[in-house]
Formats: structure tokens, sequence, C-alpha cells
């Protein structure tokens, strides 16, 4: 079983626990669970979170992860030195370490993206190259490999990491059923909208310029997100062209 932990740093943003959904979605759609997850903290008992509530966890501790992650947290100021510490132990031990947004900032606070790129959410871009000029930003990449660091520039795209994660362990087929089930293709559902509209190019052609699969998968799709099938609304974006 592939263990999985997510360290609270508070005040937690939400979103952290929904790029985990992933994870569960797999787990759902498997014979056997392949995945253990965890919720931890750097001491422990409640964390809040950016909507006030609190969650329980329990410490870090001696616990060792496949997978270690970190939550964005909504707040300015630097990270603790004992949090940066606990997390750089936990990430040697780790076989994949990522963070979502400004998650980023404590994986450069503990050294981790040292002469690495990174990504974090656009508005905190400025902050993190500031205190750390010597992390490689990329601002227009969604989410970042590199150095076995995995950093997310928002909570969306950190759904998206995640389901690398999916695929990376559990291969194509798993994390485009994940997908399916998550309904994730809703963003890329957007762009293919507007192609369709302005009457431009085939129906495969725009699913591959999106990165939908496929024509059936772009189908499935819009019958989530708008209602009719693609080629019914071309048809009556033709018919409105027409009169």
């Amino acid at each position: 079983m592939i263990t999985v932990g997510l360290i609270a740093v508070p005040p937690m943003q939400l979103m952290s626990l929904s790029a985990m959904t992933v994870l569960q979605t797999a787990n759902s759609l498997a014979d056997d669970p392949a995945y253990g997850i965890e919720l931890v903290s750097e001491v422990g008992g409640l964390v809040e979170t950016s909507s006030g509530f609190c969650v329980d966890r329990r410490p870090n501790g001696d616990a060792r992860f496949h997978t270690l992650l970190v939550s964005a947290f909504a707040c300015t100021q630097a990270p603790s030195q004992s949090l940066a510490a606990s997390v750089r132990q936990l990430a040697a031990d780790a076989r994949r370490v990522g963070s979502y947004c400004t998650g980023a900032f404590v994986f450069a606070e503990a050294g981790l993206l040292e002469g690495c790129r990174a990504s974090t959410l656009w508005r905190h871009l400025p902050r993190l190259e500031q205190a750390f000029p010597n992390v490689y930003l990329l601002p227009d990449r969604p989410y970042v490999n590199d150095c076995k660091v995995w950093t997310a520039a928002g909570m969306t795209a950190g759904i998206d990491m995640v389901l690398a994660f999916v695929e990376a362990s559990l291969g194509e087929e798993a994390a485009r059923a994940v997908d399916e089930r998550m309904i994730m293709k809703r963003l890329q559902v957007a762009p293919a909208y507007a192609i369709i509209i302005a009457l431009r190019h085939r129906i495969d052609t725009i699913a591959a310029e999106t990165g939908i699969a496929d024509r059936e998968h772009m189908r499935r799709a819009f019958l989530q997100v708008h209602g009719p099938p693609p080629q019914d609304l071309r048809y009556a974006a033709r018919e409105l062209a027409a009169a």
C-alpha cells in the first residue's frame, strides 16, 4: 500500500483536503485500496483551518510515508524553523514529496527547493522569489516536478498534481478512471466549448488540442458540464449563425 501523509499547516486551506479525494476516488475504484491516507501536523491536536474550524490530527512524530504532502495555508509569515526541520526529516525518507500552493514556502524554508524549479500561486510568486532567490519559479506551469519535489501553483492545480501521482503509481488507465469519476475535465471543457461554438476544427481535433483523451471522453464531459454533447452544440451554433 502507498502511504500518503498530508501535513496540515495552520491556518490550513480546505482545498488541500479536496485534492486528497483524488486518492480516495482511486481507492474506491480499485478491488484493493492502493493508498493509505493520513492527516498529520507538526505537534498534533487541533489544527485551525482558514474557514475558522479545526481538525484534530496526530503529531508527525516518527511517521514514515511513501508520499509526503504539505497543505496550503493562509498566512504571510515564514514557516517556523521547527516545521521546516520536521518536513526536511520526513522528506528524506519519502519517495515523493509535494506541496499545494503556499506549501512551497515550507519546502523552500526546509532547503528542498534550493536550485530547483518550482511553482506556487501567481500572487505569491514575488514573495517566494524575493525570499528564496535560488528557487527557479515557473509561473506558467500548473505544477512542477523537479528535485523529487512536486509543487502545485494553486489548489485546483493540486488536484491535477495528485492525479499525476495516480498515473505514475497505478498507470494511465487508473488515472483516467479517476479523472472521469471526478469530472475533472470541467476545466478543459471550457476552451473546447469556445472552439466548438466558433465552428472551428473537427471534434477529434478539438479534443486533442484541449487535452481531452478522445471524442468519447469529450462527449461524456460535455454531458456532465453542459448537458448537450459537443455535436449538438455545434449544430445549434450553426443554426444561430445562419439565422
